[in-house]
């Protein structure tokens, strides 16, 4: 919206009769933290869609990906397991079928299988860093060194950088293989690169802070293995495990996990709490502390069960008008009444 302007007008404020002002419209993202208290009635409606879909076309991996984001939103994990290898059964080269099972066995709490499980997607893809940078991870935050290495060591084949190899050559040394670490120095193309390599290998690079647009903690009363997870707009889950921009901190904690995500897009996440496979059944008392987007809320839980979803956090979209130098700007009638409203796009 832009017109001429003669008179600059009252900042922040425009009516009819007044002289023209050039205004930009903008989104903002508004945050909603709330106790979770029961599946949206969208959402069955939307299994229902996505069944008869796929009923439609049972070949489409398009409509087994929407039922089983749409059962696992709806928390229906031993459907959604089913679909997904059904899937996997039609398409077992499908890395999306195979990372939706592994997301689908972490909620359950059987963190062996969903490791196996998402070690797979490296073997479909073996020469995709960003899979193996996953997996390093992954085993780093699970204590998991030896495994970690061989990731390492696959990346330092991938990159010929000095950080690879020098995190190939720091790992081998701490877990007790340096003869396999000169392998790696001695591959390398001269002395200068080698020299490099050993350098960069003695800095232990810093874990990276757990802070994100959203930021779960999590603490308990009684030593006990919990997982702390989001579930996505789109039905994936972010957990110690991996997913979109996730950072964990705590994990292998018997009274306490962090779990952030670096950046928040519309629509509604749901945080679960669940046991891991072999932990103990007795119930569990705590509290998440949430913070999104600015907006904070400390949510209370008793855990009775292996699983459970405590909190909803909800991202949407508001229309606001600002001048060219950033300033707010809410548009009146003649009478003082807004005549343009915040708009929200759910």
């Amino acid at each position: 919206m832009s017109c001429s302007s003669q008179k600059a007008p009252a900042r922040g404020r425009w009516s009819p009769g007044a002289d023209w002002i050039q205004l930009r419209r903008i989104w903002v993202r508004v945050p909603s933290v709330a106790p979770f208290d029961a599946v949206n009635p969208a959402i069955p409606r939307a299994i229902a869609g996505a069944e008869a879909a796929l009923a439609a076309h049972p070949d489409s991996r398009e409509r087994h990906r929407a039922l089983v984001q749409a059962l696992g939103y709806a928390g229906e994990l031993g459907r959604a397991r089913d679909v997904a290898r059904r899937w996997l059964d039609r398409d077992q080269l499908d890395p999306e079928a195979l990372g939706a099972l592994a997301d689908l066995v972490g909620r359950d709490g059987d963190r062996e299988l969903a490791l196996r499980t998402l070690a797979g997607l490296v073997d479909l893809d073996p020469d995709r860093a960003a899979l193996h940078e996953r997996m390093v991870r992954t085993y780093e935050q699970a204590g998991r060194l030896a495994q970690a290495c061989g990731h390492r060591i696959a990346l330092s084949a991938l990159q010929p950088t000095a950080p690879a190899a020098a995190g190939a050559v720091r790992c081998l040394r701490a877990t007790g293989r340096p003869g396999d670490a000169e392998l790696i120095l001695g591959a390398l193309p001269d002395d200068a690169a080698r020299a490099a390599v050993e350098k960069a290998a003695l800095v232990v690079p810093l874990a990276p802070p757990v802070t994100g647009e959203l930021v779960v903690k999590a603490r308990w009363d009684a030593p006990t293995d919990l997982d702390v997870s989001l579930i996505a707009p789109d039905g994936s889950r972010v957990s110690w495990l991996g997913g979109s921009g996730a950072i964990a901190g705590d994990a292998t904690a018997a009274d306490r996990e962090t779990l952030a995500v670096r950046a928040l897009r519309r629509g509604n996440y749901l945080v679960e709490i669940s046991r891991a496979s072999g932990a103990s059944k007795a119930p569990i008392h705590g509290t998440l502390e949430i913070t999104a987007l600015g907006a904070k809320r400390s949510i209370p839980f008793e855990l009775t069960t292996d699983r459970r979803t405590v909190g909803r956090v909800s991202v949407s979209l508001h229309e606001t008008f600002e001048d060219l130098d950033g300033n707010p700007v809410i548009l009146y009638d003649g009478a003082d009444r807004k005549i343009i409203r915040d708009t929200e796009v759910r």
